[in-house]
């Protein structure tokens, strides 16, 4: 049984369109015009499908057909709809579309799966508006902060509506979610799927240099207190212990401020943000107590206001997307996912698993971002031949 390529391909270019604008990339945010119109159209999709459609509080949209065995729990499998501001087309939708296109395929080819079926496109996965992995997060119970219920406020939403949203865990065997890579592993090592062991955790940390502002003209090399200066080989020695400690953590300053901020005066002090991301947590903040410790007498603070825990994949399930890819004679390799996805909120309530095809040159959330058809193709297939081994499992 082998998916329809080229409408799966056609599919996701006619919802690529809805937000397109020529030049900036697919703007489809959550809970905009584009989106509703988008949601509309995968509505649309999943009816043809055979799926009975169902929209939960928050926006969720989730498409469902009943299987013929009731005494067993229900598979799901999905990803989200909305973009970033200027994105491409696939980072998303192919994990929704690809599902409903698996559901298509099933019910055209006369196969009645044992277990129900659900199509999850989840709402708000990327946070330009409400919050991350949102829709995701009031289905699996995860919670919510206060700048979250804030921004919700604003969309007509309340805290009964992520309440009412919350699945019944218990009558799920697990999900499945197809997507694409994001980086250039896969195209490096040139294998056609990865098969995702978990989504990476990720730490953040407020840090403050102090130094001792001072005329920039008047005061000479060897008397300065440079709060810029000290931050420069903090940051330089920081990346260093990374890349010495192992071959998977990264750390990003991706933002910085100076005190007074003038081009003339000597920066008195700085203000920046760490970010960490590893497949296990401890080794990083094992990184962040040597740098607290070596540089605390140079006026250094580092205040820790994230923590998001790793999420493996369910090793079960994971062998089953390794025999359907090798049933299918494609080449694949294990790997982790450095990005967020729905599914780290999926798997903390229940078995979950990642399918991951290439992107082109790595490049992704860019009107740029590629997957080629055959590449497209070749994950569909993955997924609907790991949906049928799932179904007929006792």
């Amino acid at each position: 049984m082998r998916v329809n390529g080229q409408r799966l391909l056609k599919q996701l270019q006619h919802l690529g369109m809805i937000g397109f604008e020529e030049g900036k990339g697919t703007s489809r945010m959550a809970y905009s015009s584009a989106y509703l119109e988008g949601a509309a159209y995968v509505k649309g999709l999943m009816e043809e499908a055979g799926l009975t459609v169902t929209e939960d509080y928050v926006g969720n949209l989730l498409g469902t057909i009943q299987g013929k065995n009731p005494d067993r729990k229900m598979i799901a499998v999905g990803s989200h709809l909305d973009s970033v501001p200027g994105g491409g087309i696939y980072d998303g939708p192919l994990g929704v579309l690809g599902a409903i296109e698996c559901i298509r395929t099933m019910k055209e080819q006369g196969y009645f799966p044992k277990h129900t079926l659900q199509v999850i496109a989840f709402e708000e996965e990327e946070g330009n508006v409400v919050g991350g992995t949102f829709g995701s997060r009031c289905m699996t119970g995860q919670p919510l902060d206060d700048s979250v219920l804030t921004k919700m406020k604003e969309h007509g939403m309340n805290e009964q509506d992520v309440k009412d949203s919350r699945i019944d865990e218990t009558q799920y065997a697990g999900y499945l979610e197809l997507h694409i890579e994001q980086g250039g592993i896969l195209e490096a090592h040139k294998k056609k799927i990865g098969i995702v062991g978990g989504i990476v955790g990720i730490v953040r940390f407020r840090t403050t240099v102090e130094g001792f502002s001072n005329h920039a003209g008047s005061t000479p090399m060897m008397l300065r207190d440079d709060a810029f200066e000290k931050t420069c080989r903090f940051v330089a020695d920081l990346m260093d212990r990374v890349r010495a400690k192992n071959d998977t953590m990264v750390c990003t300053v991706g933002t910085i401020s100076l005190d007074p901020g003038a081009v003339n005066v000597i920066p008195g002090r700085t203000e920046f943000v760490i970010e960490m991301r590893d497949r296990t947590m401890d080794e990083m903040y094992e990184v962040i107590d040597e740098m607290r410790r070596d540089y605390k007498e140079q006026g250094v603070t580092i205040t820790q206001y994230l923590e998001q825990l790793e999420t493996p994949c369910a090793p079960e399930w994971m062998d089953v997307i390794r025999t359907a890819a090798d049933n299918l004679g494609l080449s694949r390799m294990e790997m982790f996912s450095g990005a967020g996805h729905d599914m780290m909120n999926m798997g903390k309530v229940m078995p979950s698993a990642m399918i991951f095809i290439p992107s082109k040159d790595g490049v992704s959330h860019r009107i740029e971002e590629y997957s080629s058809p055959e590449d497209i193709e070749n994950g569909a297939n993955v997924l609907l031949e790991s949906l049928i081994l799932l179904d007929q499992k006792a």
